[in-house]
């Protein structure tokens, strides 16, 4: 029934992002559980094998590992480890017996791994799970939506419902919210190309033109310079033709 509870506040929007989110978690946390579930059990099987040091009438007062159940050595172990990593330390006898060192090791070390190294870990998975579900709340929230719609389509007679219709159209975006923001990003940097492209090609368009007017400059120039050279010539002639004419009347 409980489980129904929690199947039903998929319907309502502020309960269904909370319900995405913890299974997402859950699904994020896999792989962590796996190598902390590892490490519980590395450390319950040093412990276990120190304890058996320990067993016998001349230790009777040094315990290594608490006992949860009595005459079950692993699972006492293994629930030491697992208590460990939730905060909860107990080394009352620790110092004592013929392991002594190896038993402090063995706690110390846990207390590090399981307590500070894993549990900050598990916090980290988690904050990563709660940003990325905050980020697609709203489709996760319609996906939600559908996905009860159709948990309950056996229930439509869909031959009776399209009876007269030919065709069923099913409608789906093109562009997802997480794929918005690259597409705007892929638009700028192709307005910034174009722009780019744009200034090379009036900076090619002037150089072009000031080639030209530099080439029709020369040609003036050389045409000018032509022209005097003729009026020279010109001018000689004349002058001759000046000083022949003095000569003869003379």
């Amino acid at each position: 029934m409980w489980i129904k509870v929690f199947y039903w506040m998929r319907l309502f929007k502020p309960t269904s992002y909370f319900i995405i989110l913890i299974m997402r978690t859950i699904t994020d946390s896999l792989p962590f559980i796996i190598m902390l579930a590892i490490i519980i059990f590395a450390y319950a099987n040093l412990n276990y094998i120190l304890q058996l040091n320990v067993d016998g009438p001349k230790y009777k007062d040094d315990v290594y590992v608490t006992e949860y159940v009595e005459g079950q050595g692993i699972f006492n172990s293994v629930m030491a480890q697992y208590m460990i990593a939730l905060g909860q330390f107990e080394a009352g006898s620790l110092g004592n017996g013929p392991s002594a060192p190896a038993a402090w090791f063995a706690f110390l070390s846990a207390s590090y791994v399981l307590t500070i190294v894993f549990m900050n870990l598990l916090i980290a998975i988690m904050g990563n799970t709660f940003g990325e579900v905050l980020e697609i709340q709203d489709q996760a929230a319609l996906k939600t939506f559908i996905e009860l719609m159709d948990d309950y389509s056996y229930m439509l007679n869909t031959q009776k419902v399209f009876k007269n219709m030919r065709y069923i159209i099913r409608c789906s975006p093109d562009v997802k919210e997480e794929d918005a923001a690259t597409d705007i990003q892929s638009h700028v940097e192709n307005v910034g190309i174009a722009i780019t492209g744009k200034q090379e090609y009036h900076a090619k368009q002037m150089t072009k033109k000031l080639q030209t007017f530099e080439k029709a400059t020369r040609n003036m120039l050389k045409n000018q310079q032509s022209s005097i050279m003729e009026l020279k010539v010109l001018f000689n002639n004349l002058k001759d033709q000046v000083n022949v004419k003095k000569t003869e009347e003379e």
